[in-house]
């Protein structure tokens, strides 16, 4: 089927590499920068240029076997964490042909949501003086990639490649560059307020965290929108880089849910907690009033119990509900230093 398919280990860090920025010389430029991130995402764009700059290669020299997975490697490690998540692909791809075994044909997606498995080396029209070309690797649905469902004995995903010029894809998330373009056109005033709370104090991520206490998101812009909340969550993450590792003492007081019983709410009133938090995000705000269709800021954590033994508690809460927030680590270290 596919002439060079080869994929090898990647790095999962989607943000690694700091970003690097170009000079722009009026504020009229940087709105149209702005824009233009917040439509196209830098990060995708900057991978896919690496492999159009390969293509280029391809037309004047044919790579070896270890400079194809030298190539796959770089790709898929500027992926990231894009590689093995859904997207939506539009454009054509190439599939095995069911009818004659060993041959291909051509189907075209629209808005497919498929998994993309990063990059491959596909052999391409050596008439058109492109013996290889680097392509989308992907998972098809097998129903997208022939019209018809699996019946059970066919796989349910069916890989296929998709020219990486005359295709689209969009991720349900964003990086970092992305997602504060996004927030900086469709939201100015919140990215604005969430700055000005959480990057002007002087302490921790715990400081910043709690700076956000009160502040009302659903005010500026509608967080029912799956990307927009994606984008917020991404940004609210870069900037407030929460110790995953180390746990953290808390007064909790106010709603929250326990992550086994998402219907409930719960009364937390701990005047000492011991937590790990894992994540922070907009959750689905925790009120009695039944119409309350909007989101908070909230934290995934788990409560240690006061014995060893005692099993810990995963409750979502708010960060209303937090009241006081200290990192061990650096109480540590500040009291050893």
């Amino acid at each position: 089927m596919l002439a060079v398919l080869l994929w090898v280990k990647y790095n999962p860090t989607m943000f690694e590499n700091e970003n690097s920025f170009v000079e722009l010389p009026n504020e009229s430029s940087k709105n149209l920068s702005d824009l233009d991130a917040a439509f196209t995402d830098p990060f995708v764009e900057r991978a896919l240029e690496t492999a159009r700059t390969y293509n280029k290669i391809f037309k004047e020299s044919t790579p070896t076997l270890e400079e194809v997975r030298a190539i796959i490697d770089e790709l898929d490690t500027a992926w990231g964490n894009i590689k093995d998540s859904q997207v939506h692909f539009t454009g054509s791809v190439k599939v095995g042909d069911p009818e004659e075994e060993g041959e291909t044909k051509q189907v075209f997606l629209d808005g497919a949501r498929v998994i993309s498995n990063g990059f491959c080396v596909d052999r391409g029209d050596s008439a058109a003086g492109e013996p290889y070309k680097v392509k989308h690797h992907l998972h098809v649905q097998f129903e997208d990639a022939y019209g018809t469902a699996s019946n059970g004995e066919t796989p349910s995903l069916v890989a296929a490649t998709g020219d990486i010029d005359s295709s689209l894809i969009e991720l349900d998330t964003a990086s970092s560059e992305r997602a504060k373009a996004w927030l900086t056109v469709s939201c100015p005033e919140l990215i604005e307020e969430i700055d000005y709370r959480a990057l002007n104090g002087s302490g921790d991520e715990c400081d910043a965290l709690l700076s956000l206490k009160g502040l009302d998101f659903n005010k500026y812009t509608d967080l029912s929108d799956l990307f927009t909340r994606n984008c917020l969550n991404v940004y609210l993450q870069s900037i407030i880089e929460v110790d995953t590792f180390a746990p953290y003492s808390a007064n909790l007081n106010g709603y929250a849910r326990m992550a086994k019983d998402l219907d409930t709410l719960y009364n937390l009133r701990i005047d000492s907690a011991l937590l790990y938090v894992s994540y922070i995000g907009m959750q689905p705000s925790y009120t009695l009033d039944e119409n309350d269709n909007g989101w908070a800021l909230s934290a995934f954590t788990t409560i240690l119990g006061v014995a060893r033994t005692d099993e810990s508690q995963h409750y979502v809460v708010p960060v209303d509900t937090i009241q006081n927030l200290q990192s061990i680590r650096t109480a540590y270290y500040t009291a050893n230093s």
